[in-house]
C-alpha cells in the first residue's frame, strides 16, 4: 500500500519505496529486493500482454470498425503495438545490462547489479510456482471485478449492454494508461479509458468521463489513506522510505 500511495506522487517511485521499506525492516540488500520488484513487474507485463491478446480476440470486429473509421486520437490497436515495443526494448536493455555487469564485476555498481539480477532470478524460480501464478491470477480477477462494479453503478451495463467481457477489455486497456509514466496514471488513464468507452462501446463521452474520473478518484483516495495508515503501522517515515535506500545491506567499502 505504501508503494501504491507513492506512485500517485511520482511514477514508479512506489516500487523503490516498497523495496526500501522492506530493506530497512528486514536488513536485506536493497538491490536484491529491487530485483524481486522487477520480477513482479515483468510478470505483470507478461500477464498484461496475454490479456491484451484476449482483448483483441474478444473485440476483433470492433477494432476493425474503429481502425476503418479513421477516428482521430490514439486507437487501442496502436497502444498494444506500443506496449509490445516497450517490452522488447526493456528485455534487450536488461540483457545488455547483465552482460556489462558481469564483465565489470570489480566495481560497486556492478556488484549491486549482479545482486539485483540474482534477486530477479530467485523470484522467477520461486517454489511453489503454482502459488505465484495463482496469486497473480487472483489479483487480476479482483481488478476485473473492480472495473465492472462502477460500470453497473453508473448504469452503463444496461444502457450500452456492457458485461463482464467488456469490463475485462476496458480494464486491460486502462492498465496501459497506468503504465505510462505519469503520476498515478493521471491524464493517461482518463484519456485511454474515455477513448475505449466511446470508440469501442459507443458510450456517451460524458458518461465515459464520469466512469474514468470515478474509478481513478476512488482508487487515489483509497490508496493514499491506506498507504498513510500503512506507514504509521510500519513506523517508517516517508522520507526514510524513499531516501537513499541503496545504503542498506551494501558493502562497507562502497565509494563515499
Amino acid at each position: 500500500m505504501v508503494g501504491y500511495m507513492v506512485n500517485y506522487a511520482a511514477p514508479r517511485l512506489g516500487e523503490v519505496a516498497r523495496a526500501g521499506v522492506l530493506s530497512r525492516r528486514t536488513k536485506t540488500s536493497f538491490a536484491a529486493l529491487l530485483g524481486t520488484v522487477a520480477a513482479e513487474r515483468i510478470l505483470d507485463v507478461a500477464t498484461l500482454l496475454l490479456a491484451l491478446l484476449s482483448v483483441v480476440l474478444l473485440l476483433r470486429s470492433r477494432f476493425i470498425d474503429v481502425l476503418g473509421a479513421n477516428r482521430p486520437g490514439l486507437s487501442p490497436a496502436w497502444l498494444i503495438v506500443l506496449m509490445i515495443v516497450v517490452v522488447v526494448a526493456g528485455t534487450a536493455a536488461l540483457w545488455f545490462f547483465r552482460r556489462t555487469s558481469r564483465e565489470q564485476a570489480g566495481s560497486w555498481l556492478a556488484r549491486s547489479a549482479i545482486v539485483f539480477l540474482d534477486g530477479l532470478k530467485a523470484v522467477l524460480l520461486v517454489r511453489p510456482r503454482a502459488l505465484l501464478f495463482g496469486q497473480t491470477a487472483a489479483i487480476w480477477v479482483c481488478y476485473w471485478i473492480m472495473a465492472f462494479i462502477p460500470l453497473n453503478m453508473l448504469g452503463l451495463t444496461s444502457t450500452y449492454t456492457i458485461g463482464f467481457p467488456e469490463a475485462w477489455s476496458l480494464m486491460n486497456l486502462g492498465s496501459i494508461g497506468v503504465l505510462i509514466p505519469s503520476p498515478g496514471g493521471i491524464g493517461s488513464y482518463h484519456f485511454i479509458t474515455v477513448e475505449a468507452l466511446t470508440g469501442l462501446f459507443s458510450v456517451h463521452p460524458s458518461s465515459a468521463a464520469s466512469y474514468a474520473v470515478l474509478t481513478h478518484g476512488v482508487q487515489l483516495v483509497t490508496y493514499v489513506i491506506a498507504g498513510f495508515v500503512a506507514l504509521l503501522l510500519l513506523g517508517v517515515p516517508l522520507k526514510s522510505a524513499v531516501g537513499e535506500p541503496g545504503t542498506e545491506g551494501m558493502p562497507e567499502d562502497r565509494p563515499r
